[in-house]
């Protein structure tokens, strides 16, 4: 699944995206550690997968946390924001 597609998902679909994709993984990792499996690579390329789900689940979490007033602030901001600490 590309970074686009990802994006086209909505949030009820990236989370059940990612369930069932974390369910196949499991499994292949047991399978794969009773007996190889044909394609050893489908276990990185689902590690993979599961890494871009979570990432843009989280992405999401934060341009609504962080909008402002209709804006979305770029990621450095974002990234100040959480850095400032208030002086006493």
């Amino acid at each position: 699944m590309k970074k686009e597609n990802i994006k086209e998902l909505t949030d009820k679909e990236l989370q059940d995206r990612l369930e069932q994709v974390q369910k196949e993984y499991v499994q292949e990792k047991i399978q794969h550690t009773i007996s190889p499996l044909d394609n050893p690579a489908k276990i990185t390329l689902d590690r993979k997968l599961i890494a871009r789900l979570k990432t843009e689940i989280r992405a999401r979490e934060l341009k609504c946390d962080h909008q402002v007033e209709g804006e979305t602030p770029n990621l450095w901001q974002v990234c100040q924001q959480d850095k400032e600490v208030p002086r006493s």
